[in-house]
């Protein structure tokens, strides 16, 4: 895991205790982008669907930060984390196809 992914768990669950392998940070330096981005998607909202939540303008937002991504490092392992079924059934559609 890269450091700064583990930042966050590490000092606010493990007592600043995890320990990541410098190699992750090695891999990362030639990479246009940070290890991980946070976005706040303005003027989106939620939908229920069967027992979970779904927000398409977020899942739309996604596949195009995705998309943008794959074309600046085509070989680039996008992790995507959203705690609904909901969200994911679209976004995980969209990847397959």
């Amino acid at each position: 895991m890269h450091s700064e992914i583990a930042l966050f768990p590490s000092k606010n669950f493990y007592e600043n205790l995890l320990i990541t392998a410098p190699h992750n940070d090695i891999q990362c330096i030639n990479f246009p982008i940070h290890p991980y981005i946070v976005y706040d998607i303005v003027e989106s909202q939620e939908s229920d669907t069967s027992n979970s939540k779904l927000n398409s303008i977020e899942a739309l937002a996604i596949v195009n930060i995705c998309a943008q991504l794959l074309t600046l490092v085509s070989h680039a392992s996008i992790g995507i984390i959203t705690p609904y079924q909901g969200q994911k059934k679209p976004l995980f559609e969209f990847f397959r196809s």
